[in-house]
């Protein structure tokens, strides 16, 4: 067992070094990203974007139109809430917040899943802080509906999706 570990840890190294990264700035440096800096530097340049257009935001494609000189301060956008803000402004926070709601309290009592309420909480938690690529919202509602599905006994023993009758 102990040279099994020690056989594929040389695999898990970059994850390591990414989970390091939470507590040492030493291995911060080392993977990159964000510090707390340049993030709040993120927060405050996705908050000026938003002002040009605070009530509905400025679209999806507004960073093909507007100035490198202001969006380069996005670096990325490393959070949902900063490509939230400028996108789509108060209504779209208003909205994420809804959706947060709705999948974090309102599913879970429903449906009375601990499963969905996890679910739902793991994806908007790692949304919130960091850009994890290829996380996009559709993959997270893949998941939650096939838990739900599962849940509703909508799949047989070995995994495969019962058949439906239609009379």
């Amino acid at each position: 067992m102990v040279l099994a570990l020690i056989a594929i840890l040389p695999y898990f190294s970059d994850q390591l070094d990414i989970f390091k990264s939470l507590f040492s700035a030493d291995a911060q440096e080392k993977v990159g990203g964000s510090d707390a800096n340049m993030r709040f530097e993120q927060l405050v340049v996705a908050m000026s974007i938003m002002s040009m257009s605070p009530f509905y935001g400025l679209g999806f494609k507004f960073l093909n139109e507007m100035s490198t000189a202001i969006t380069m301060g996005l670096l990325g956008g490393e959070s949902i809430w900063f490509q939230v803000l400028p996108q789509f402004g108060i209504l779209g926070i208003l909205a994420y917040l809804f959706m947060i709601y709705w999948t974090v309290v309102k599913l879970p009592k429903r449906y009375k899943s601990a499963s969905i309420f996890f679910i739902g909480m793991a994806y908007w938690l790692v949304a919130s802080m960091t850009s994890v690529p290829g996380m996009q919202i559709y993959l997270y509602y893949l998941a939650l509906i096939l838990v739900m599905k599962y849940q509703m006994g909508c799949f047989n023993e070995s995994g495969r999706a019962k058949s439906v009758e239609i009379k």
